[in-house]
C-alpha cells in the first residue's frame, strides 16, 4: 500500500516527454505555411489559366473573322472578273474597293504568274514590307515598320474560276493597330498582354515595356510553363502564339502569404515558449535525486566501499529500486575483485581460455572463447564439454586430468582437435589442457588455438601439388622432366598417348631414343643440357612413334632447379603433323580459289571481247545488207554477199557462247510443267546409272505450272541424279517425286526464302551413305566437296542451288550417316500473268527475238520500214555511227548522232522537240546507256528510246521496261529487224500516265 502512495518517476517522465513533444509544433508550422502558400499559388495559377484561355478565345475569335473575310474576298465575281480582262488599273482599283476598313486589317490581292500585290501602296504599310510579306508566310511574327513595332497574321484564300485557281486573296492582320480587340481584352481580364520581342516585352493593353538580359531572354523562350520575371509579375505563353504571353501581378498573392506567415508564427512562438517553461520546472525537480546518486557513485569509484544508499518513501519509486540495485552491488564487488585476477589474465590472451569442473562443465570462458564459438557470455557458461568438442576427446581429457586413485595426474596435454561452434561449425584447433585449482575446486584449464589458417596453408599446399599434377596430365602437350645426363625422369599420360607408349616404357630412357633430333636441341659440348636455343623457342623436330611411325612436333623447353638444387629441364612437346596436314590443304585449297579467280577474270575478258565483237559484226551485217538491198537477185556478186552475211551469223553464234561463258546472258524462264523436265532429265541421267541402282518416279499427273529455265532445271536433275550415285556406289534405290503442296506461314518461319503459298514440291531421294550434320552446313558452299581430290570441284550443289535460288524457289536437305539423303526443291506455281513463256509477249516493251526474217520484197514492204523522223544515234563506236547514218538515211530518216551519253544530253537539250527516237548504246565511257536513259527521262517523260548492247541480255525486258525504255536490239542486228523495231516504236501511241 506504501509503494502505492508514492509518486512514479515514470508519470513524470511521460509528462516530460508530453511536454517536450511540442517542438513538434515547429514541423507542423512549417507544412502548415508549406501548405496554404501552394494552395494560394494554385489558386492564382488557376485564376491566371482562366483568364489567358477567355484572351486566347477572343484572338482566336478574331484572326477566324479575318480569315473568313479573306475567304469572302475570293469569291467576290466581280473581283473574278476583274482578273480575267488582266487589266492592272482595273486590279488597282477592284482591289481598294475590297478593304472593309476593318481595324488593324490590310487586304491584298495578287493574280497567278505575278509577283505584284494589289493594291500596289498601301497608306499603312511600307514598300519595303509589302514586298517583304509578299514571299514569307507571317503567324504571330513581330516586325519593325517605319519605326513602329508590329505583330503580323497574314492569311491567304484560293481565286478560283470554276476549278482553275486565278490568283490568290492575302489580309495582313496587326493586332496592335486592333483598338477594338485591346479594348476588349481589357475589359473583361485583370492582367496585361506582353509581346516577346528580342530585348523584352511590350503590352498591348497598357503602356508596359520590360527590358531584359540575355540569360531572362533565354530562360523565357525556352519555357512553356509559368514564369516569374520579378517578385511582382507572373508570365504565362498563350497557347498557339509564340510571341504573346498573359502577365499577372502578383502582389496581392504575396500579401496573402505573408498574413499566413505572421499567424503561424505568433502560434509557433506561444506554444514553444510555455513547454520551454515547464521542460525546466520539471527538469530540475527531476534531477535532484540524480545528483545525489551520482555523488554517492563517484565516491564508490574513488575505493570507498562503506557507503548505502537511501530510500524515501515519498521519492520517486523508480529511484528507490536503484538504490536497492546499488546496495546489492556494492555487496558484491568484493567478490568481483576476486574474479578480477583471473578475468585479466584470461581477457589478455588471444587464444581462447577456458574453465572446466570435474562434472566437466565449463564455469568461465573469456571473450576470444566467445567470439571462437559465436556464443554470447550467459549462453556459454554452465554448458557440457561435449557440446564445444568431440565427445571422445571430451572424455579423454576429463579422464587424463582427473585419474583415478593410484594413478598419476598428467601436468599437460597437447591435443589437435576441433571445436564445434553454435551454428555447428568446425574450428580446427590445438588445445594445451592442465589441471588447477580454482575457487577451492579443480578445474581442467583449457587453452586453444585456432589452427585454421594453418589448415588452409596445409590444404592450399597440397591442392597446389593436385592442381600442378593435374593441369600437367590434362595437358594437351606432351610434358617431359629430363636431368643433366639427358634421362627422362617423368613424363605425362599426353606424352605417352603421343609416342604410343606406356609410362614404363619411357621413364628411365634417353631423349633421344625418341626424338633423334635431339641434338638440335641439347648441345653435346660444354654443358650436354643446355639448350642451344632461348627458353620458350619453339622449334620443329620429328619423332618416332610406336610401331616406327615418323611424325612432327613442336618442341619448347625451359630450365628449372628442383629443391636439391639439380638443373633439370621440361620439355613441352605438341604433335603438329595433322596441322601441318591442314596447312598443306589449305594451301590447296588456295591454289583451287586462284584458279576460279583466273576463270572468271578469263570470263570477264571473254564478255568484253564478245562485246567489241559484235560491234565488229554489227558493222559487217550493216553493209552487207546495203550491199544486197542495191543489188538485184540476179546479180553475180549478190551470191557472195550472202556468204557474208551466213558468216557474220555464225560468227554471231560464237559470240553467244563466249557470252554464256561470261555469264553476260541471262536464263530463259517460261512457264513449263515439271513433270516434263523431269522425264527429259532422267532420260540423261539413266544412262550415267549403273544396274545396281533402281529408279522409281513418282510424278503428279496435276500438278501445276512453274516460271524456270528447262535447260537449267535438267542440269539440277543431272547433279542431284550424280551425287545420288556416287553416294549408292553398293547400289541402292532412287526416288524422284512431285506433287502440289501448299506451304502455311508455321512451315515458312522456318525458312528464310520461303513466303505462305502453293508450291510445287521436286524431292529427290536416295539410300546411299548419307551426310552428317556438319557436312549438311556447308554442302552448298562452292568448292565444298566430300569426294576425293580429283572427283569433284564442289560447285555442282552451289549451281543446284543458284539454279532455283533464280527460279525464286529454295532447296532444303534431310540427311544422316548411313540411312541415306533427301533433297526437297520449292518452285512458287506461275499465277495467271506467268501463262505464257513467249518473251515478246511481254507487255510494255520490245526486244530483238522477232519471228524469222521472211523473204525481202520490193514495193510495199519496202515503204513500210521508211520513215521522216529524226532519229539520234548514241554509240561510242564511229564506224557503227556511220553505218546507222547510212542505212536510215536510205529509208528517209534525218540522223543525229553523239559518241556518248553526256553528248546526247547536249544534244537533246538543244534540239530534243525535233528528234523523235534515240538509239541508246549500253556500254560508253563517261555516261554508260542506263545513265542516260534516266537523264533523258527526266528532261522528257515521253521520250522513245530504243537499247541496243552486243551483250545479249535475255532478261532486259524486265530490267529496262520498267526503267522507261521502249525496245532493246542486240548486235549485230539485221537491217530489217532494226527497221520494224524503229516504226514500232514510233507508231507506238505515248503513255498517258507517264
Amino acid at each position: 500500500m506504501a509503494r502505492k502512495k508514492q509518486i512514479l518517476f515514470s508519470t513524470h517522465l511521460m509528462t516530460s516527454v508530453v511536454i517536450l513533444v511540442t517542438g513538434s509544433v515547429l514541423l507542423i508550422s512549417a507544412v502548415l505555411y508549406f501548405y496554404f502558400g501552394k494552395r494560394i499559388e494554385v489558386e492564382f495559377r488557376t485564376n491566371m489559366q482562366a483568364q489567358k484561355g477567355r484572351v486566347e478565345t477572343i484572338i482566336n475569335a478574331r484572326l477566324a473573322e479575318v480569315s473568313k473575310a479573306v475567304a469572302d474576298l475570293s469569291k467576290e465575281n466581280s473581283l473574278r472578273v476583274t482578273m480575267m480582262l488582266d487589266e492592272a488599273t482595273q486590279m488597282e482599283e477592284q482591289a481598294r474597293q475590297f478593304d472593309p476598313g476593318t481595324p488593324g486589317v490590310s487586304f491584298f490581292v495578287q493574280k497567278n504568274g505575278q509577283d505584284v500585290l494589289y493594291p500596289l501602296h498601301h497608306p499603312d504599310l511600307s514598300d519595303r514590307m509589302i514586298k517583304r510579306i509578299a514571299t514569307k508566310t507571317l503567324k504571330g511574327e513581330i516586325i519593325t515598320d517605319q519605326g513602329r513595332l508590329r505583330l503580323l497574321w497574314w492569311f491567304e484564300a484560293p481565286i478560283m474560276h470554276k476549278d482553275q485557281r486565278m490568283g490568290s486573296a492575302f489580309a495582313l492582320y496587326d493586332m496592335l493597330k486592333d483598338k477594338k480587340l485591346l479594348d476588349a481584352i481589357d475589359r473583361i481580364v485583370d492582367g496585361d498582354i506582353l509581346v516577346f520581342k528580342t530585348d523584352g516585352f511590350q503590352g498591348l493593353t497598357h503602356d508596359t515595356t520590360l527590358s531584359l538580359d540575355q540569360v531572362s531572354l533565354r530562360k523565357i523562350s525556352n519555357s512553356k510553363s509559368l514564369l516569374y520575371i520579378d517578385p511582382d509579375l507572373a508570365l504565362l505563353q498563350m497557347d498557339g502564339f509564340k510571341n504573346l504571353y498573359f502577365s499577372s501581378s502578383r502582389k496581392s498573392l504575396l500579401a496573402e502569404k505573408r498574413n499566413i506567415f505572421r499567424l503561424i508564427s505568433f502560434f509557433t512562438f506561444t506554444v514553444l515558449t510555455v513547454s520551454v517553461l515547464l521542460s525546466i520546472l520539471l527538469g530540475r525537480r527531476m534531477t535532484r535525486p540524480l545528483r545525489e546518486m551520482a555523488k554517492k557513485a563517484y565516491q564508490i569509484s574513488g575505493g570507498s566501499r562503506n557507503i548505502t544508499f537511501d530510500t524515501d518513501r515519498k521519492g520517486y519509486a523508480e529511484f528507490n529500486r536503484l538504490a536497492e540495485v546499488f546496495n546489492d552491488m556494492l555487496a558484491k564487488l568484493k567478490e568481483m575483485d576476486e574474479k578480477t585476477r583471473y578475468t585479466e589474465l584470461m581477457e589478455n590472451v588471444d587464444d581462447a581460455v577456458y574453465l572446466v569442473n570435474a562434472k566437466g562443465r565449463i564455469i568461465q570462458a573469456n571473450e576470444a572463447t566467445r567470439i571462437q564459438l559465436g556464443y554470447v557470455p550467459s549462453a556459454l557458461l554452465n554448458i557440457k564439454h561435449e557440446a564445444i568438442l568431440p565427445p571422445e576427446d571430451a572424455h579423454m581429457l576429463q579422464e587424463y586430468l582427473s585419474p583415478a586413485e593410484g594413478k598419476q595426474l598428467h601436468d599437460t596435454i597437447t591435443l589437435e582437435t576441433f571445436h564445434i561452434g553454435l551454428s555447428d561449425q568446425r574450428i580446427p584447433v590445438e588445445i594445451k589442457a592442465r589441471a588447477i585449482s580454482y575457487r577451492d575446486q579443480d578445474v581442467i584449464l583449457n587453452v586453444a588455438r585456432d589452427i585454421s589458417e594453418r589448415k588452409v596453408a596445409e590444404n592450399a599446399l597440397r591442392e597446389s601439388e593436385e592442381r600442378y599434377r593435374s593441369v600437367v596430365e590434362s595437358s594437351h602437350d606432351g610434358i617431359l622432366i629430363v636431368d643433366e645426363q639427358q634421362t627422362i625422369i617423368y613424363a605425362n599420360a599426353q606424352l605417352c598417348r603421343i609416342l604410343g607408349y606406356p609410362p614404363n616404357d619411357i621413364g628411365g630412357k634417353k631423349f633421344h631414343e625418341f626424338f633423334p633430333d635431339s641434338h638440335a636441341l641439347f648441345t653435346a659440348d660444354q654443358n650436354p643440357t643446355e639448350p642451344n636455343f632461348a627458353p620458350n623457342n619453339q622449334k620443329n623436330f620429328d619423332f618416332i612413334k610406336k610401331g616406327g611411325k615418323r611424325r612432327h612436333a613442336s618442341i619448347r623447353t625451359t630450365r628449372i632447379t628442383d629443391s636439391r638444387g639439380d638443373q633439370k629441364t621440361v620439355v613441352q612437346v605438341l604433335d603438329i603433323s595433322d596441322q601441318l596436314q591442314v596447312e598443306r590443304e589449305k594451301k590447296q585449297l588456295e591454289s583451287q580459289l586462284l584458279h576460279a579467280q583466273k576463270m572468271e577474270a578469263i570470263g570477264t575478258l571473254a564478255g568484253g571481247v564478245a562485246h567489241d565483237f559484235n560491234n565488229l559484226l554489227q558493222i559487217i551485217n550493216g553493209y552487207t545488207e546495203l550491199l544486197m538491198a542495191m543489188k538485184g537477185e540476179n546479180d553475180p556478186e549478190t551470191p557472195h554477199l550472202a556468204e557474208i552475211k551466213n558468216a557474220a551469223r555464225r560468227a554471231n553464234d560464237l559470240t553467244d557462247q563466249l557470252l554464256t561463258f561470261s555469264r553476260k546472258s541471262e536464263s530463259s524462264s517460261m512457264v513449263i510443267n515439271l513433270n516434263d523436265e523431269v522425264k527429259q532429265g532422267y532420260r540423261l541421267l539413266d544412262r550415267t546409272l549403273t544396274n545396281m541402282i533402281e529408279t522409281r518416279l513418282y510424278l503428279d499427273p496435276d500438278l501445276k505450272m512453274i516460271r524456270a529455265d528447262p535447260g537449267r532445271l535438267q542440269q539440277v536433275i543431272m547433279n542431284l541424279g550424280v551425287n545420288a550415285r556416287d553416294a549408292m556406289l553398293d547400289g541402292g534405290k532412287l526416288v524422284i517425286e512431285t506433287k502440289n503442296v501448299y506451304l502455311d506461314e508455321a512451315h515458312c518461319r522456318k525458312y528464310l526464302e520461303a513466303v505462305p503459298g502453293e508450291y510445287v514440291l521436286l524431292s529427290v531421294t536416295d539410300n546411299g551413305h548419307g551426310m552428317d550434320e556438319e557436312t549438311i552446313k556447308h554442302i552448298f558452299e562452292p568448292f565444298f566437296t566430300t569426294k576425293k581430290t580429283g572427283k569433284g570441284t564442289g560447285l555442282g550443289m552451289a549451281i543446284v542451288y543458284g539454279i532455283i535460288q533464280d527460279a525464286n524457289g529454295y532447296i532444303t536437305c534431310y540427311s544422316e550417316p548411313g540411312l541415306g539423303t533427301a533433297f526437297k526443291i520449292y518452285f512458287p506455281v506461275a499465277g495467271p500473268s506467268g501463262e505464257s513463256s513467249d518473251p515478246s509477249e511481254t507487255p510494255g516493251i520490245d526486244t530483238d527475238a522477232l519471228p524469222p526474217l521472211r523473204k525481202q520484197v520490193a514495193g510495199e514492204e519496202t515503204e513500210k520500214l521508211k520513215g521522216s523522223e529524226v532519229v539520234l544515234i548514241v554509240d561510242d563506236e564511229k564506224r557503227i555511227r556511220d553505218l546507222g547514218v547510212t542505212l536510215l538515211s536510205k529509208f528517209g530518216y534525218t540522223v543525229l548522232t553523239a559518241v556518248n551519253g553526256l553528248d546526247a544530253l547536249g544534244i537533246y537539250q538543244e534540239k530534243g522537240k525535233e528528234i523523235d527516237l534515240v538509239i541508246l548504246d549500253l556500254v560508253m565511257p563517261e555516261m554508260d546507256g542506263g545513265k542516260c536513259l534516266q537523264k533523258l527521262l527526266e528532261i522528257n517523260p515521253q521520250v522513245k528510246v530504243i537499247m541496243s548492247s552486243g551483250y545479249s541480255f535475255t532478261g532486259f525486258s524486265d530490267d529496262f521496261a520498267s526503267e522507261g525504255a521502249r525496245a532493246f536490239i542486240s548486235k549485230p542486228y539485221e537491217l530489217k529487224r532494226m527497221l520494224e523495231v524503229i516504226r514500232k516504236v514510233l507508231e507506238t501511241p505515248p503513255d498517258p500516265s507517264s
